[in-house]
């Protein structure tokens, strides 16, 4: 518990003092982003942004092995719970299924979106994962919103 609180401790002094994301909408697409350029990007941050009721998940040159795993071929959809995690804060997780017992996922909290998750048609949306390089894949998306995370 202490060190979740050192490092929302830390990352929200980048977020609120030193960061400003841009993003530059192409409906749900990114047109342009100055996240990679951002010190939340160089301190290993991965960010999530919406518009046009999608997500578009944006990971560093640090994650490229998160890259490898989430781009896998045999990657078919994601499964993206909200809710709150044990120590407070609202949170994200996304399980990238490849019909495995234990799929590549991702867990952020709501300080890394810059906008809180509320609901979507059907429980249904869409992901696209950016890299500095531009948009790497897209994938649909089944939301299911949860009480508790329970991490």
């Amino acid at each position: 518990m202490l060190e979740a609180n050192k490092f929302l401790s830390q990352f929200q002094s980048i977020k609120t003092n030193h960061c400003l994301i841009n993003v530059i909408n192409d409906g749900p697409l990114v047109k342009e982003t100055n996240f990679f350029e951002s010190e939340l990007c160089n301190s290993g941050v991965i960010y999530i942004s919406w518009n046009a009721n999608e997500g578009r998940l944006f990971l560093s040159e640090l994650h490229k092995d998160a890259l490898k795993e989430i781009t896998s071929s045999n990657v078919t959809y994601v499964i993206m719970r909200t809710g709150t995690f044990s120590f407070g804060l609202n949170g994200i997780e996304l399980m990238f299924e490849d019909g495995s017992l234990a799929p590549y996922s991702i867990t952020i909290t709501d300080l890394a979106s810059d906008r809180k998750i509320t609901t979507f048609p059907n429980n249904e949306t869409r992901l696209h994962i950016y890299t500095a390089d531009g948009l790497q894949k897209s994938f649909k998306v089944i939301h299911l919103p949860m009480d508790s995370l329970g991490y």
